[in-house]
C-alpha cells in the first residue's frame, strides 16, 4: 500500500472485477492507519482488518508495557490500546456503519472482545492465543462475551466510560477534531522531487519553482504525501488532539516512538497492562 499506492489500487480492482472478495488489513501505528484507510475506501474493499502488523515494528525491549509472545510477536492488551486508537483515527475517513471491519490481535478475553464491539467490530482473528491456550479457549471467550452482551455486566467499561457510546458519537467526534489537523510542507527541507506530487491522490500538491505546495481546497489530509517524502518535509501539526478527542482519559499518555524516521504515536494505558 506505502509503496506502490498505484499497484494495490489495480490489483484491488483487477479482484473485484473477477468477483473476488476483497480485504485489507490495517496496521495499528499512525499516521499509516489513516493512509491505508483512504485507500481501502478509494478502492472500495469488501472489509478492512485492523492489526497483525505491530510485530514488524522496532520496539525497545526496555518497554515493560509490551509483551512479546515467542512466534506470535507482540501481542496483549496494549496491542488492543493501539488498535482502537486507529479505529477512531481512521473514522473521519471510513464509516464504519458501512464498511464491515475486522480486528486481528489484542483479545485476551470476552471483555477485550466487547470493547471492540463496541466500536463496531463485526469478527475478530484470534492466532496467538490459539497457540497458547488451544481450541478450548475459543467456547471460554464466546460464553465470557455473551454474557456481558446479554446481561450488560460491563457497558464501556471504566477505561471506555462516557468515551465511545456508540459507533454514531465517535464518528462524529474524530471528524470535528480532525478538522485541526494541519498538513504544510517545510521549504527548507523540499528538494522538488515531485514524489509528493505524483502520489497524492487528489492532485492537492503542485511543483512551483522547484518546491511543492498544498493546495488546501483538494487536501483530504489522507497523509500518503507525509509517508512517501524521501526528505521529511511534509510536516503534520495537530495529531494530537484527535488522540485527546476521541480517546481521552485521565489514565491515557501517548508515547511516540521513532520508526522508520516517522512518528509512531500509540496509546499506553496506566492500568491492567500486561
Amino acid at each position: 500500500v506505502y509503496y506502490d499506492t498505484k499497484l494495490f489500487l489495480d490489483s484491488v480492482k483487477y479482484a473485484k472485477k473477477n468477483d473476488i472478495t476483497v480485504g485489507v488489513k490495517i496496521p495499528p501505528s499512525l499516521p499509516l492507519s489513516l493512509q491505508a484507510a483512504y485507500l481501502a475506501v478509494k478502492s472500495k474493499v469488501d472489509f478492512i482488518t485492523f492489526g497483525n502488523l505491530v510485530a514488524f515494528h522496532p520496539i525497545p525491549s526496555e518497554n515493560p508495557f509490551v509483551k512479546i509472545i515467542p512466534g506470535a510477536g507482540v501481542g496483549g492488551r496494549p496491542l488492543k490500546e493501539e488498535i482502537l486508537a486507529s479505529i477512531s483515527y481512521s473514522s473521519v475517513i471510513v464509516d464504519y456503519r458501512k464498511t464491515a471491519i475486522m480486528v486481528s490481535g489484542g483479545v485476551l478475553s470476552g471483555r477485550d472482545a466487547y470493547h471492540y464491539y463496541l466500536f463496531g467490530v463485526r469478527a475478530f482473528q484470534i492466532t496467538s492465543m490459539l497457540a497458547l491456550k488451544g481450541y478450548s479457549y475459543f467456547p471460554k471467550l464466546l460464553k465470557e462475551f455473551n454474557e456481558i452482551v446479554d446481561n450488560k455486566k460491563d457497558l464501556l467499561g471504566s477505561i471506555y466510560r462516557g468515551k465511545a457510546k456508540s459507533v454514531e458519537s465517535f464518528i462524529k467526534t474524530g471528524k470535528k477534531s480532525f478538522e485541526d489537523v494541519k498538513i504544510k510542507i517545510n521549504l527548507e527541507k523540499c528538494n522538488g522531487c515531485s514524489i509528493c506530487e505524483d502520489t497524492c491522490p487528489r492532485s492537492a500538491i503542485e511543483i512551483r519553482n522547484g518546491k511543492a505546495y498544498i493546495l488546501g481546497e483538494y487536501c483530504e489530509k489522507c497523509m500518503l504525501c507525509y509517508h512517501r517524502c524521501p526528505v521529511n518535509a511534509v510536516e503534520i501539526q495537530g495529531i494530537e488532539k484527535v488522540f485527546s478527542n476521541v480517546l481521552s482519559s485521565t489514565e491515557e499518555k501517548i508515547l511516540r516512538l521513532p520508526v522508520f524516521g516517522k512518528l509512531l504515536a500509540r496509546i499506553y494505558l496506566g492500568k491492567g497492562v500486561e
